[in-house]
């Protein structure tokens, strides 16, 4: 049976509208640093590398190699650690993206997922990727139906706290990665 995140990761994944705070504990993830405007092609193409690299791993067993632990899963979804920069002006936003990976990803299959996207794409933030454990925690979330423009507002009453993560329809986080 296909391991679904929505079904079975609701508290992490699907918070309700009201803001809760939320224990989560340490997950793997494909993660890219950047600075700059959202909306822009450099950001679309960070999320290209990523993708690539969930996908890399999800597809494994159709290329002959089945990782130690492998199961059938939906891959999980974008997100996100946004610091610093002046929240009216989009290009000075720096950010971590990152997609999740289930708990069977080790080294050994990080690399082979690098190894298989450098080798069928030439994408230019490839180097730039790198694999991390985002730490146990606290996180305030909330849910959003505001575009990145209209977070103006929720960044700015939330302007004490240390970061936040902002996905249209998605949720605002606020964490610490490492």
């Amino acid at each position: 049976m296909k391991y679904e995140w929505k079904k079975q990761e609701k508290d992490l994944y699907l918070p309700q509208e009201t803001p809760t705070v939320i224990t989560i504990p340490k997950h793997k993830f494909f993660a890219i640093k950047g600075k700059g405007n959202p909306n822009e092609a450099d950001f679309s193409e960070r999320i290209s590398v990523l993708y690539s690299l969930a996908y890399a791993v999800r597809m494994m067993p159709k290329s002959g190699f089945i990782p130690n632990g492998y199961f059938e899963y939906t891959v999980y979804p974008l997100e996100g650690v946004w610091e610093g920069g002046n929240v009216s002006d989009k290009n000075s936003y720096i950010y971590t993206i990152m997609i999740r990976q289930p708990v069977f990803v080790t080294g050994e299959i990080v690399e082979k997922a690098f190894e298989t996207v450098g080798r069928k794409n030439r994408i230019r933030f490839l180097q730039k990727r790198f694999f991390a454990k985002l730490r146990t925690g606290y996180l305030f979330k909330c849910f959003t139906q505001a575009t990145m423009t209209m977070n103006h507002r929720a960044l700015l009453k939330c302007k004490s706290l240390w970061m936040i993560t902002v996905f249209p329809g998605v949720t605002i986080t606020i964490g610490k990665f490492i």
